[in-house]
């Protein structure tokens, strides 16, 4: 199994998910056989604009099972809430779907 990370943001007008255009997407990353429950991540460091309204982000992954090389099935999902797995959470202990950067 592979999972890719990307991180994307609501368009103010529209209100459509759009992903952000540079250093948020991780690539393709080997998570294991996928026989069992998995769980993966990557962190994203972003520098907020200068000017102008806040952001809304959430993460979207891409699942690909392979097999011998060749991708036999792949899915996509964005982010939930409410995960126990919460290391390194701000604040503690707290998970969302969504996020708003000022």
């Amino acid at each position: 199994m592979y999972m890719r990370f990307q991180l994307q943001y609501r368009e103010a007008k529209s209100g459509a998910w759009v992903d952000l255009a540079h250093g948020a997407e991780s690539g393709f990353i080997e998570v294991g056989t996928g026989k069992a429950a998995r769980q993966g991540g990557t962190s994203f460091q972003l520098v907020p604009a200068k000017s102008g309204p806040g952001y809304t982000l959430r993460g979207f992954v891409t699942f690909q099972w392979r097999r011998h090389g060749q991708v036999v099935h792949e899915t996509e999902r964005a982010t939930t809430e409410g995960h126990q797995s919460l290391a390194g959470s701000d604040p503690p202990g707290y998970s969302a779907a969504e996020c708003t950067i000022p």
